[in-house]
């Protein structure tokens, strides 16, 4: 005997439960417009959280180069001090050798003095030096870009001026060597070479 599985529906029940298609249209058109507005929300907040975290972490980096940069200045200004420091000390020597040299030659015994002299000047040459200053870091940070990073405006200002002005010493150096040059040349047809390299083993 085969069991009757249709389920009989009164019509006016059955009336109820049919509910017009633009109804359900409308209603998932609803659902859909307010998903599409709640997930451009969550979008948006996520991307500005992003490029928040991110402009956090470059501030935190461009910090931590800032001190690395600044503590490699230090150092940089630490040795360029020390280089200023021999070069005055160098300079009195070489004040105290002309200081000689000028006062023998103009005794009248100075043919007496004749090995001093030329010891006094040779090594006036010998003891004259160049200077050169460490550029490393600030050479680094302008090819960089990186000068931007010094936050305070006083400091940068500061550090741009002292390197600029080194080129006042390079022109320094140029004219040094020129005249360093000269004077040997012409201090070599005034002193025997020989009397020098006597004095050298000599002493």
């Amino acid at each position: 005997m085969e069991e009757n599985n249709n389920i009989s529906v009164d019509p006016e029940t059955e009336k109820q439960l049919q509910i017009p298609e633009n109804k359900l249209l409308g209603n998932a058109l609803k659902r859909k417009w307010t998903s599409y507005i709640k997930e451009f929300f969550m979008i948006f907040f996520a991307i500005t959280l992003g490029f928040y975290a991110d402009n956090l972490r470059e501030e935190h980096n461009n910090k931590n180069t800032e001190l690395v940069y600044m503590q490699n200045l230090l150092e940089d200004l630490k040795t360029d001090t020390a280089i200023y420091e021999d070069y005055a000390k160098n300079n009195v020597i070489i004040y105290d050798i002309i200081d000689s040299l000028v006062l023998n030659l103009n005794k009248k015994d100075r043919k007496l003095r004749i090995n001093k002299l030329a010891y006094w000047g040779r090594i006036m040459t010998a003891k004259w030096i160049q200077v050169h200053p460490i550029e490393r870091t600030y050479d680094q940070m302008k090819s960089t870009g990186h000068l931007r990073l010094i936050r305070n405006r006083k400091v940068a200002e500061a550090v741009s001026y002292y390197y600029n002005s080194l080129n006042r010493l390079e022109t320094y150096n140029e004219v040094g060597m020129i005249w360093a040059a000269d004077y040997a040349k012409s201090l070599g047809k005034i002193f025997d070479g020989e009397v020098l390299l006597k004095i050298i083993k000599e002493r």
